[in-house]
């Protein structure tokens, strides 16, 4: 009887260690997923902060140099187009005569023309979109963004106006760069911003102020930006 009794009792204290080993174990898995997923997000949201600025405006593989890639990419039939199709070819032997190997998007390789013959660099809008997925961890972060797409809208269409003071390029010329520049810069908001109203808006007011700037600009496209570049 005292054999058994002392069985049960060690029976009992070795389930309540098991219960309690178990407890703790429990305990210490549910403290680990309650600590790891504000450090995991502050910890991103320090370096994404931290080096935003940076990331947007790095020399080469920042969101603003690869922004300006995108926005000068050579016109369809160019001596630009053909030297850059010619540099592809040499670089990759394996795309074949046409420059068209597997996975390739076509003569440029990211390139592609659009329905109007504005070329658009499909690679370099996924790099765009890939830094703005980045960014889009801290949204207060995707400012920088914006800001560099309004920068860069300015900045080209100025350019375009100061042609038009000088008389460098005829009002056709304008009005095609104008329109040739809103496809490339909506395809950047709509695929690599995707498609967020904050992007629209900010690309919106960059035409707008460029435009509203000088008065040649006006008499050049002979209707309001929002008839002329499709805007609601």
């Amino acid at each position: 009887m005292e054999g058994a009794a002392a069985t049960s009792t060690s029976a009992r204290s070795n389930s309540a260690n098991n219960n309690a080993s178990s407890s703790n174990g429990n305990a210490a898995s549910s403290s680990r997923k309650f600590t790891i997923k504000p450090f995991r997000s502050y910890t991103q949201m320090e370096l994404i902060e931290r080096h935003a600025k940076t990331l947007v405006e790095m020399e080469g593989s920042g969101f603003s140099s690869i922004l300006k890639v995108v926005a000068s990419s050579p016109a369809v039939g160019s001596v630009a187009a053909a030297s850059a199709s010619g540099r592809l070819m040499m670089a990759s032997p394996a795309r074949g005569a046409l420059g068209m190997g597997a996975g390739s998007r076509g003569m440029l390789g990211g390139m592609e023309p659009s329905e109007n013959g504005v070329v658009i660099d499909r690679d370099r809008i996924a790099d765009l979109a890939a830094m703005y997925d980045l960014f889009s961890r801290v949204p207060s972060s995707v400012n920088h963004l914006r800001d560099a797409l309004s920068e860069r809208i300015r900045l080209d269409g100025r350019a375009l106006v100061r042609d038009q003071e000088t008389n460098v390029a005829p009002p056709a010329a304008f009005v095609k760069g104008v329109l040739d520049m809103r496809e490339r810069f909506a395809a950047v908001v709509s695929d690599a911003m995707r498609g967020e109203k904050k992007g629209q808006k900010r690309m919106r007011e960059a035409f707008e102020d460029f435009l509203n700037a000088d008065a040649r600009a006006a008499n050049c496209l002979q209707c309001t930006s929002t008839t002329c570049l499709g805007w609601d």
